[in-house]
C-alpha cells in the first residue's frame, strides 16, 4: 500500500483564472476536501475565479493570501462557497489583495477569518456565516451593499475582534453571537438596518452607528467599553444590557422587555430622542444636549443635566429614585 501525503500549502501558480484547473496549482490538483491542501496565494499575481461550487467534496481546507499577492480572487454567480477548518487568512503585504464574494448570490460559509491587509467583500443577496473567530487587525471588510432582508444575514457565530482597519456594514442585517470587541485603531461603520448583539459588547475604538439600530437580545456586558459609544437607535428586546460608563443615544431608546443595568454610568441624549418601548428604564446620570420629546417616561438614580430641550407636554414622567442633582 502506498500512503500519499499532501503538503499543507497548495500554491496558486495559475496561468488562467480557473480555480478548478489542476495545472493552476503547485501540487497538480485542485485544493479540496479529499487532499486537504490550503489554497495559498503568494507571489503569482494572476487573478483567480471560483468556477465550481466550493461545497461538499470541493471544499478546500482553507485559503491563505500571503506574501506579495496583489490580485483578486472572486466567486461566480450561483456558485456557493464553503471554506474548511483552516478558514481564511489575509496576511500578505499588498493592500490590493481582494477576496470578492459579492457577486455569487449564493450562500457563503467559513470557519475563521484572520485579516491584516487587503479587502474582503461578503455575499450580496444571500447569507454569509463565520462559525469561528474573526480577527481584523487591518484591511477593509465590506458587507454587501444590498440584501437588507433578515434572510440575507451576515452572521458571526464566535468572537468578533477588530483592532485595526475598517468595517463597512452598508445595509446588511448583522448578527454577532459571540463577544463583539473594537479596540486599537479599529473603525467600524455599522449597518443602517439592525446589528444584533447576542453577547458582550466592548467598544474602545471608533463605532459609527450609520443611523441604524443596535438590538440587545441576550445577556450583554458593555461595561468594558472605554469609548463613548453613540447609538442611533438602541433597542433592548428581552436581554440584559449592562451599560458602559458613558454612552450616547441620538434617536430612539427602545426598551420593551428585559433589563437595563445602568452600572452607575452616564447616558447622553444628543439628538431628537423618544422612548417608544413598553418598559420604563432606570438611568443613573442623564445628560440632555439634544431634544427629548413625545412624553418620555424614565427613572433617574443619579444626576440630571438638561442642556437641551426636555418636552414633557405629552404626559411624560421622570421619577428621581436617588440623591439627584439637577
Amino acid at each position: 500500500m502506498t500512503l500519499q501525503l499532501f503538503a499543507t500549502n497548495n500554491i496558486w501558480v495559475g496561468t488562467t483564472a480557473s480555480w478548478n484547473t489542476a495545472g493552476n496549482w503547485s501540487l497538480g490538483h485542485v485544493p479540496n476536501a479529499a487532499n486537504g491542501g490550503i489554497a495559498t496565494f503568494s507571489t503569482n499575481n494572476k487573478s483567480c475565479t471560483f468556477d465550481v461550487a466550493l461545497t461538499g467534496a470541493a471544499v478546500p481546507a482553507g485559503i491563505s493570501i500571503s506574501s506579495t499577492y496583489a490580485s483578486t480572487i472572486k466567486g461566480t454567480s450561483g456558485l456557493a462557497v464553503t471554506i474548511g477548518a483552516s478558514g481564511i487568512s489575509m496576511t500578505g503585504t499588498s493592500a490590493a489583495a481582494t477576496l470578492d464574494l459579492s457577486g455569487i448570490g449564493a450562500a457563503f460559509n467559513c470557519t475563521s477569518l484572520t485579516m491584516a491587509k487587503g479587502t474582503f467583500k461578503s455575499v450580496n443577496g444571500n447569507t454569509s456565516t463565520f462559525s469561528g473567530a474573526v480577527n481584523i487587525s487591518g484591511g477593509t471588510f465590506i458587507a454587501a451593499s444590498s440584501g437588507a432582508l433578515a434572510s440575507t444575514m451576515l452572521t458571526f457565530n464566535s468572537f468578533f475582534s477588530q483592532s485595526g482597519g475598517t468595517f463597512t456594514g452598508n445595509t446588511r442585517y448583522i448578527t454577532a453571537n459571540g463577544t463583539f470587541a473594537l479596540t486599537g485603531s479599529a473603525s467600524f461603520t455599522s449597518t443602517s438596518t439592525i446589528l444584533f448583539i447576542e453577547n458582550n459588547f466592548n467598544n474602545s475604538a471608533t463605532f459609527n452607528n450609520h443611523g441604524g439600530t443596535v438590538e440587545f437580545d441576550a445577556i450583554t456586558d458593555a461595561s468594558a467599553s472605554s469609548a463613548n459609544t453613540l447609538f442611533a437607535f438602541l433597542d433592548i428586546e428581552g436581554g440584559t444590557l449592562t451599560a458602559p460608563a458613558n454612552m450616547s443615544v441620538a434617536q430612539d431608546f427602545i426598551f420593551n422587555t428585559g433589563t437595563f443595568n445602568h452600572n452607575n454610568g452616564t447616558v447622553t441624549f444628543n439628538g431628537t430622542t423618544t422612548f417608544p418601548g413598553s418598559s420604563v428604564p432606570t438611568f443613573y446620570n442623564v445628560t440632555i444636549s439634544g431634544t427629548i420629546n413625545a412624553g418620555p417616561i424614565f427613572n433617574v438614580a443619579g444626576n440630571f443635566v438638561n442642556n437641551g430641550t426636555f418636552d414633557a407636554t405629552n404626559g411624560g414622567t421622570i421619577t428621581f429614585t436617588g440623591n439627584t442633582t439637577i
